[in-house]
This record gives C-alpha cells, sequence and structure tokens, in this order.
C-alpha cells in the first residue's frame, strides 16, 4: 500500500531559502526522514501566495526524498483563522478528491501553525 500524506504548508516553520533552513526543524519537510515510513506522495495545500515560498520547501523535499511524489493544491484563503474559509478550502480538496483506500493509507499531518487547517 502506498502512503500518502495531506499537509499544509507552513511559512512561519516550512518557509524561508536562507543557508541555516536545513539547521533548524521544518515539519512538512521532516515527514520524508522517518526510516520507517516512506512516503509515496505528499498532497501539499499551498495559499496561493506563498507558491513562491513554498517552492524552496518543495526542492529540499525532492533533494531529501526523490521518490515521493509531491502534488500541490493551491488555496485562495484571506483569514488562516477564518475556521469556515479554512474548512472550505480543504472540504473543497477532499470533495475532488478520488480517494482510493484499498490501494493507499491516507495521513493528515498538521504542525504547529497549521492546527486551524
Amino acid at each position: 500500500m502506498n502512503n500518502i500524506v495531506f499537509s499544509v504548508f507552513d511559512p512561519e516553520w516550512d518557509g524561508g531559502d536562507h543557508k541555516n533552513r536545513w539547521e533548524r526543524w521544518r515539519p512538512t519537510l521532516s515527514l520524508l526522514s522517518h526510516d520507517d515510513l516512506a512516503i509515496n506522495r505528499i498532497e501539499l495545500i499551498v495559499q496561493t501566495h506563498l507558491i513562491e515560498m513554498a517552492q524552496v520547501t518543495i526542492e529540499d523535499m525532492k533533494s531529501v526524498s526523490p521518490e515521493t511524489q509531491i502534488i500541490i493544491h493551491k488555496v485562495e484563503m484571506k483569514d488562516p483563522w477564518d475556521f469556515e474559509e479554512v474548512y472550505g478550502s480543504i472540504h473543497d480538496i477532499a470533495e475532488s478528491y478520488s480517494f482510493k483506500p484499498k490501494q493507499n493509507n491516507y495521513y493528515a499531518h498538521m504542525s504547529t501553525g497549521t492546527h486551524v487547517s
């Protein structure tokens, strides 16, 4: 079975393009460093205005785990603390997603900056 993780890009913890980004914890990147859980695909939810920032993290993820497929889901959120807006965005993704539970294990990943989602 494939392991698929849904994760929300966290600009505070995941983001950054400075050289010392490798010296700190980055929650989405760290998903790919567990020897006992191979991640086949990450469904990364990214606010549209953060796509450019997320690209650095995506490239870092590819360098750490080139076998992991990374799918980007762009969402528009004016206020990431507006529960209705956040849940609506995630609901739209889930509603249109083709889940195959007999073929895949699905996981939801949260970090300190994405707990509202």
